[in-house]
């Protein structure tokens, strides 16, 4: 049996400070083996039990609905003391809870010489559910996905169509389930690194920001709003020259910076030029499978219709003939761009200039897997209009902002805010969890 072991899922994880019990999945005790904490509730099925055997647990963490990241993996793993004692309601529950503890502290699991795994967490009940005497990290970012166009069997690897990436804590696949061929594929083909021994080392206090403490560190939302200011202390102009590399008409023109403007995350509407920033942290883009063609178009035309150039009918030959060199499903980037062409029209602009006055850029964090690029730059997808996006990425806009100075309370917070977005590998909240692990042994 291979068990998926979706670590770091609760809110609670968020809390800052607060020590989730997966912490001690990567860290050895000081018997020399690890122990591994299974999501969420950490009791193991009795009826699996027999399956379970000597079992493989691949621990890996949500990404979004279509990708877990891989973070490491243990084989040949057996069951804890007390790990199969039932929390259903139907049992005592508190005969079980004190079964269970009970059994889990005649281990003597401790760590740092001096730390019962039960002083950790504070709590009678579970801690861990399996033992093994190795665990494996990734060496580098890996992932798994469900979606066969993302996969390139190097660092992200397909699944197959029976099985289902998603936010539950746990997935058991049996011997000859069609997923268990896939999965030891990935493990013969990753390269796996050996943890270090319990040490800081490099590791360090996380950077607090404000964004941490509303947790909205990786909200989409909040971090468009937060650029959408800081844009507006710096300029629009500076921004769109410096940091997004535009030139010429375009920065010669009166913007107005708008937030959800027609649902763009954020956009600058000028007099002849438009600008789209579509910001993408987790999600990945929507598709409009309500939508049509058609109606995207006739939305856009009786939105910024302007009889003065021209009649409904003119506005929807023009978009059709400006978007039929493309092809690809519809989703919200044609709608983004169909609305910025009805609006151009509007301002009567030729349609011999549109194209040239339309600049669309797709934001997403440096170790982003979810999109890819094609050899200019422009987003690598089967969807309409793909191609007049350009990837982005936060470490251009960390970079452009660093190089500032700004008088404002929250700028420091905001710098913050982007770094872990601006990295090449997306591993903060597990060295977060390192360092909440460590702090409360006290090798920190």
């Amino acid at each position: 049996m291979i068990i998926l072991n979706n670590m770091y899922t609760g809110r609670y994880i968020s809390a800052w400070g607060n020590l989730g019990h997966e912490a001690i999945n990567l860290i050895r005790a000081d018997d020399g083996k690890f122990y591994i904490w299974l999501n969420s509730m950490g009791v193991f099925p009795s009826a699996k039990a027999a399956a379970a055997k000597d079992c493989t647990v691949i621990m890996v963490r949500s990404i979004n609905s279509h990708m877990y990241k891989v973070l490491a993996y243990a084989k040949n793993c057996k069951l804890c003391d007390g790990a199969i004692i039932s929390r259903k309601a139907k049992n005592s529950g508190t005969e079980d809870k004190v079964q269970r503890y009970n059994a889990q502290i005649s281990m003597h699991v401790t760590y740092n010489g001096r730390c019962p795994i039960h002083s950790i967490y504070k709590e009678e009940d579970m801690f861990a559910t399996f033992y093994t005497d190795e665990v494996l990290e990734a060496d580098g970012d890996v992932y798994l996905t469900d979606d066969v166009a993302l996969a390139d069997g190097v660092k992200i690897f397909y699944v197959t169509d029976s099985f289902r990436i998603s936010e539950a804590m746990r997935a058991y696949v049996d011997a000859g389930h069609p997923a268990e061929a896939s999965l030891t594929a990935l493990i013969d083909k990753v390269r796996w690194r050996r943890i270090a021994a319990n040490s800081p080392g490099s590791i360090s206090q996380p950077e607090f920001n404000f964004f941490k403490l509303i947790r909205k560190e990786r909200d989409e939302l909040s971090l468009s709003n937060a650029l959408a200011h800081f844009i507006g202390k710096v300029g629009m102009i500076p921004f769109l020259q410096r940091c997004l590399s535009l030139e010429g008409q375009l920065l010669r023109d009166e913007y107005k910076m708008f937030r959800e403007r027609n649902n763009i995350d954020i956009s600058f509407f000028g007099e002849k030029n438009v600008i789209i920033i579509e910001n993408k942290i987790d999600a990945s883009i929507t598709y409009n499978s309500k939508s049509t063609l058609n109606s995207q178009i006739e939305q856009a035309v009786n939105r910024y219709h302007n009889p003065t150039h021209g009649t409904k009918e003119d506005y929807t030959r023009i978009i059709r003939d400006i978007i039929s060199p493309h092809s690809g499903d519809i989703s919200q980037l044609s709608k983004y761009y169909i609305y910025a062409v009805a609006y151009l029209l509007a301002k009567g602009v030729g349609q011999d200039e549109v194209t040239d006055r339309i600049k669309c850029f797709l934001l997403v964090p440096k170790y982003s897997k979810i999109f890819k690029s094609d050899k200019n730059g422009r987003l690598d997808a089967p969807l309409l209009l793909a191609k007049e996006y350009k990837l982005i990425t936060y470490e251009n806009i960390l970079k452009y902002f660093e190089t500032l100075t700004v008088t404002d309370p929250y700028y420091d917070d905001f710098k913050s805010a982007l770094r872990p977005l601006a990295s090449e590998f997306n591993n903060e909240l597990e060295q977060d969890m390192k360092y909440r692990f460590f702090k409360a042994i006290g090798l920190i």
